[in-house]
């Protein structure tokens, strides 16, 4: 599913059972295949048995599950409550800086993102807190304001990129929105009435260039805060599997495609500046 669609009965058992479709079904084109996917994911399930072994825990899983097995395991920043809620939104202390991470899945479906208007106001407080103790705040995210554009459903609820931008550039606090997504390297300034903020998208693990990024915040005394952004490849031993898989992915796409996943010098390692 690759958070495009919800897992329903057929999809489960599909998942779960010792039957692979090797084929889709006969005539299948349809002309909007993403919707056509999210709307009735069954019709996807297609011919041409292949015989797998059944496995129980291929089922899927909901945002409480998630949610309890991050609880269980002691992961910063979500407690009982968030379980009990299931509302995944949160903040992470780290010294100056706070974390505040927003969860934008949409609750309708597909892959693109949106906010909920509870969500803006939760996120209004937090960062209104922030600015009057004087600290820093990092936005976290999956999507970032480029893929908050799903308004599937047309909920009344949820909004998409502007009405986000508007909140966080009031507060002087926020100097980073951490995003993910779209699998690539990506540094972009969002200006500002408080000053201003760098969106910064980091690629994915799991496709070229297979790279993570670290981040260091340095609060000068001129009031200038800087962030320090490396990228990290894993350097796996040659041969490994996780060699292999970058290996892969390297192979994977046109090379035009592996350059704009790894971005350009000023979307890697760069000393990015926010004036206070």
């Amino acid at each position: 599913c690759q958070g495009t669609a919800f897992v329903d009965d057929a999809l489960t058992t599909a998942a779960v059972g010792d039957r692979k479709a090797l084929f889709p079904p006969p005539g299948f084109a349809p002309d909007d295949a993403l919707t056509l996917f999210v709307d009735d994911p069954a019709q996807f399930l297609g011919v041409g048995d292949r015989t797998i072994p059944a496995d129980p825990s291929r089922r899927g899983i909901d945002l409480r599950e998630w949610l309890d097995a991050h609880v269980t395991a002691g992961a910063t920043g979500w407690s009982a409550e968030h379980v009990a809620r299931g509302v995944a939104d949160t903040t992470i202390e780290l010294g100056e800086v706070t974390v505040v991470v927003l969860d934008t899945n949409h609750p309708a479906g597909d892959y693109q993102g949106s906010v909920g208007l509870a969500q803006l106001a939760w996120l209004d407080d937090r960062l209104t807190a922030i600015d009057a103790a004087g600290g820093l705040a990092m936005l976290a995210s999956h999507h970032g304001s480029e893929s908050l554009v799903n308004d599937r459903g047309r909920l009344p609820d949820r909004v998409l990129a502007a009405p986000m931008l508007d909140v966080v550039r009031r507060h002087s606090c926020v100097v980073a929105w951490l995003v993910g997504h779209r699998h690539i390297h990506r540094v972009v300034p969002r200006p500002g009435a408080a000053g201003g903020f760098w969106e910064i998208t980091t690629a994915s693990i799991i496709d070229w260039p297979s790279e993570r990024r670290t981040i260091d915040v340095i609060r000068h005394g001129d009031g200038t805060v800087e962030l320090v952004c490396r990228v990290h490849a894993h350097g796996a031993p040659e041969q490994s599997l996780a060699w292999w898989h970058a290996t892969i992915a390297q192979r994977f796409g046109g090379s035009q495609v592996r350059h704009a996943m790894a971005g350009t010098e000023l979307d890697r390692d760069v000393r990015l500046f926010v004036r206070r």
